[in-house]
């Protein structure tokens, strides 16, 4: 048992390291636009952060939704399914879910400004951010398809592709977007709208890439993934939906709470706000191993439960708790025994007009070291469930959790004990930790049961 859980827990390593290089790898493709209109001043930059922030809870969501391809695709493999056809199907779902769900969203975004007027926005803000969201909306649609792809390449433990595909992407990223924003070599200065052509183009070429490899592949042009792109049918796409959607709502609720944390920052002031966004990236930053982590599980669990082997079901499981363990683990200690050298990273730590905002956010890194262990821990359960099919039960304990735990916890905490920034972080702590309880609870149920 020990020598396979061993082989279990490097299987999934292997699978997890590019995986999360990959979330690393699309994060750094914001991160560019962002330092890049910085240059253009705060208007404008705030602008910028109102489109992208309405354009990722959109992305989120359909995100969640065609993500389903991953572990209805390792369920295949996993039962060795030997029909090119069968997977087939299940890509050709999630690119027309693709299609049937950009199609209102485009309409949704091309109107933002009366999304943002209604959110009590500044006119001349609404007027640069709605430039940048009509250029960066088509982006869209290649990006999901571009996940929808790479649930393929991580249902056939072929994940070194789409890491290879993003890191290209993010070079292509940068020089599209610098060129496009200034007017280098030769191209328009766009501002603004450059930014969302630039990010329309990356994903248009990251979704092309993998459609390429797919396509050119010697073990993979047999799927025949370009060559079929009839509709699959209302049985198919109900099925894929029927996993998707609480998986797009677990997406858009988990993202909507640190927007809602944020806001009631803003009401403890600037310092507050600052610590808060420094220790938010922070965590962004370790939650890419987590996501890792979590997509690895959901193949592996969602190939034993293909098999219908509940000891292989049990010891995949197994193997992906006890690795984000280890690994969530040592991202504590890494906050623990560095918190000013991690500060030092976005703030000048020896500035004197800097010292309340770094003694907030030693304090924010101290209880980062408990929220990365219970984050991480609530991720893998959420991977080990998709794998076994189950999202709808997710779905509802992450509601509970977060809205019904973490967020009100962390305003009783601030305001009415008034422990300020680090009350709100030990509300989402609280809130994340009871629900990774919820998940290994109800992981262990199934994966006995089954």
């Amino acid at each position: 048992m020990e020598w396979r859980l061993a082989r279990e827990s490097g299987l999934l390593l292997r699978l997890a390291l590019p995986l999360s290089l990959t979330t690393l790898a699309q994060l750094a493709i914001t991160t560019t636009d962002l330092i890049l209109l910085g240059a253009l001043g705060a208007e404008d930059l705030a602008a910028a952060a109102m489109a992208v922030a309405l354009y990722q809870v959109v992305a989120m969501f359909g995100l969640g939704v065609v993500t389903a391809a991953m572990p209805m695709l390792a369920r295949l493999r996993g039962r060795q399914e030997t029909s090119a056809a069968a997977f087939r199907d299940v890509v050709r779902q999630g690119l027309w879910s693709v299609a049937l769900f950009c199609l209102p969203c485009w309409i949704l975004l091309w109107h933002a400004d009366a999304i943002f007027a209604a959110l009590g926005q500044p006119p001349a803000i609404i007027h640069r951010s709605v430039e940048m969201m009509h250029a960066l909306q088509w982006g869209i649609a290649p990006f999901l398809g571009y996940v929808v792809l790479r649930s393929f390449f991580a249902a056939l433990e072929r994940p070194e592709w789409t890491l290879l595909v993003a890191v290209v992407g993010v070079a292509f990223n940068a020089a599209a977007a610098a060129g496009l924003i200034f007017g280098l070599w030769g191209l328009p200065a766009l501002g603004l709208v450059g930014a969302g052509v630039a990010t329309s183009l990356t994903n248009l070429f990251m979704f092309a890439g993998l459609l390429a490899v797919a396509a050119l592949h010697k073990r993979l042009r047999p799927f025949g993934l370009h060559t079929d792109l009839r509709f699959p049918g209302r049985p198919g796409m109900v099925a894929f939906w029927r996993l998707g959607l609480p998986m797009g709502i677990t997406q858009v609720l988990d993202s909507s709470i640190f927007y809602a944390a944020s806001n009631m920052m803003g009401w403890l002031g600037a310092e507050a706000l600052a610590a808060h966004v420094i220790n938010l990236q922070i965590m962004n930053m370790l939650t890419t191993i987590s996501v890792g982590l979590s997509q690895a599980a959901t193949v592996r669990v969602g190939q034993a439960f293909g098999a219908a082997s509940r000891p292989a079901m049990l010891r995949a499981s197994l193997a992906a708790y006890l690795v984000t363990v280890a690994m969530m683990a040592g991202a504590a200690v890494v906050l623990l025994v560095f918190p000013r050298t991690l500060l030092a990273i976005f703030i000048a730590t020896g500035d004197p007009s800097n010292a309340h905002v770094v003694e907030v956010g030693l304090g924010l890194l101290a209880i980062g070291a408990v929220f990365v262990v219970a984050d991480g821990l609530q991720f893998i359960g959420l991977g080990v469930l998709r794998g076994l099919h189950d999202t709808a039960i997710p779905m509802l304990i992450g509601l509970v959790g977060g809205w019904g735990i973490g967020l009100p916890l962390g305003a009783f905490l601030a305001f009415t004990l008034g422990m300020g920034a680090a009350g709100i972080w030990l509300g989402l702590s609280a809130g994340l930790g009871a629900v990774a309880l919820l998940f290994a609870v109800r992981c262990a149920n199934l994966a006995t049961a089954r």
